[in-house]
């Protein structure tokens, strides 16, 4: 069965763009939100494996979508990674206090999405068998140009 991924971010363009190249190259059934309160609804509803998020969106920022998501019993184990245009020291760190398992930065390299997320997700899973914390991964850490 094929993983599924959440994508909230209110860019159609970036829309497009992951769900092509995960759907595409890495076999991923990806559903997508452009607004972060349906983002959230789909999240509860569809218990996918892995959501992208956005960090700048109107209305709710992805900080804030992803402190709802903790909270909800239902999704706070979700294994969350940002797209942001902006990953300073500070946002980093605002993201690893929500317990994100990885970053990736705008623009990234579409065909290395699935390898990235991939590599994000193996992460993630290592650290659930360990229950040991550990750094979130970002795009350049594992090879990916910005």
């Amino acid at each position: 069965m094929s993983r599924r991924v959440l994508v909230i971010d209110d860019e159609p363009d970036i829309l497009r763009l992951v769900r092509l190249a995960l759907e595409f190259k890495g076999g991923y059934r990806v559903f997508v939100a452009d607004d972060p309160r349906e983002g959230l609804v789909q999240a509860k509803l569809l218990q996918p494996d892995l959501i992208l998020l956005d960090v700048l969106m109107p209305g709710l920022s992805g900080y804030e979508v992803l402190d709802r998501l903790r909270r909800d019993p239902r999704t706070a184990r979700i294994p969350v990674v940002l797209l942001t245009a902006r990953a300073q020291k500070r946002e980093i760190q605002e993201g690893l206090q929500r317990d994100v398992i990885g970053y990736i930065t705008k623009p990234f390299e579409a065909l290395r999405l699935v390898e990235v997320l991939e590599e994000m997700l193996q992460f993630a899973q290592g650290l659930e068998a360990s229950s040991s914390p550990g750094p979130a991964l970002s795009s350049s850490q594992s090879g990916s140009s910005t």
